[in-house]
């Protein structure tokens, strides 16, 4: 169901890289089309997106919630960070075997390599951190965090995503385990930095507070 990339050094990409380059070998041979990815997924795709006037579309995280959306849209490709690719020239479901073959087609057609291709892209960078959380406390601190960020520009397809202007933060409760997942994304690594803790602080706040 799931490809993994390794480039030409032997260099493993990351979850975010290569969703990247997938997205980005889909959006130039088909400009003008629509696109679905996780919530969790780096920002970097909006300005792919944008060169090849593409259009994103957020997503919940889990992979039925992506496969329901590549079902009800067709024509939507979707992608995520764990390997799994959805193309909307076959059925709505993660192929493995369909993704390798995007993947040299497109190797094939930009002639360049993927260490280059990566090299390109914009680059972001991504902190991340998971604060314990009982199920109990999840539905205060999601209410709090509500509460905290209303005025501003605030997504609440899964969990709560704040936009900031050059980057965002994704506060996600875990459906299956007792705790927080904390996502920050700057242009900066000290930006990111600073922004997972700061939420990290206010999500440990809310936990606390009665």
């Amino acid at each position: 169901e799931k490809i993994f990339i390794v480039d030409e050094s032997g260099q493993l990409l990351s979850g975010d890289e290569a969703l990247a380059y997938m997205s980005s070998i889909h959006m130039q041979a088909h400009p003008l089309s629509q696109l679905g990815f996780p919530v969790s997924a780096s920002k970097v795709l909006e300005n792919l997106a944008a060169q090849c006037q593409c259009q994103i579309t957020r997503l919940r995280t889990h992979p039925r919630y992506l496969m329901e959306a590549a079902k009800l849209r067709p024509g939507l490709f979707v992608g995520e960070q764990t390997g799994g690719y959805i193309f909307p020239d076959l059925l709505p479901v993660f192929d493995g075997m369909l993704s390798v073959l995007k993947l040299l087609e497109g190797m094939a057609h930009s002639g360049t390599s993927i260490r280059s291709a990566i090299d390109h892209m914009p680059h972001s960078n991504i902190e991340h951190k998971r604060i314990p959380c009982t199920w109990d406390q999840k539905g205060r601190v999601m209410r709090g965090l509500i509460e905290l960020t209303h005025d501003g520009a605030v997504e609440l397809v899964d969990g709560i995503r704040i936009h900031y202007n050059d980057g965002a933060v994704l506060v996600l409760p875990d459906a299956d385990q007792p705790f927080f997942y904390i996502q920050a994304e700057a242009s900066a690594p000290d930006q990111a930095t600073a922004l997972v803790e700061r939420y990290a602080e206010k999500v440990l706040q809310l936990r606390e507070s009665h």
